[in-house]
């Protein structure tokens, strides 16, 4: 049995342990975490989130909409939002840092301008700290 056990150095979150992690779960909790943060006015009001899980993909497909090019030309508050979102769905990943064990789900994040077309994006996998954790060895 201890041969598809192993230690490895991994990225996790805060919520790595506690959470259920079928993507639909993360995508749920996610969307609770952006609806917490806009209550608290640390997320923009006119920014909207919708995240869709794709469990047959290990994907997290996440769309923000209400902003532009035009409405913020140097990206700030787009790359905000898109590194809030992206942080928070890290909380419930695990990733191995040294990538031979896939992650738990990766996350695709695009910004899109009122015409419907992506003008910024984050595709990866987690941040945050780095732990010892114990991981199934893939066969």
């Amino acid at each position: 049995m201890t041969d598809f056990l192993r230690p490895a150095w991994c990225i996790t979150g805060a919520d790595e342990l506690e959470l259920d992690h079928s993507l639909p779960a993360v995508a749920d909790n996610l969307l609770g975490e952006v609806r917490q943060l806009r209550a608290q006015r640390q997320f923009p009001q006119h920014v909207s989130v919708c995240v869709k899980a794709c469990p047959r993909l290990g994907m997290l497909d996440v769309r923000i909409s209400g902003l532009s090019p035009e409405s913020d030309p140097d990206r700030t508050e787009t790359m905000a939002a898109i590194r809030t979102v992206f942080e928070l769905a890290s909380h419930a990943n695990i990733v191995d840092v040294s990538g031979t064990v896939a992650p738990l789900f990766t996350i695709r994040i695009l910004a899109f301008d009122p015409d419907n077309i992506p003008y910024a994006g984050l595709l990866g996998a987690g941040m945050g700290d780095v732990h010892l954790a114990v991981l199934n060895q893939p066969r």
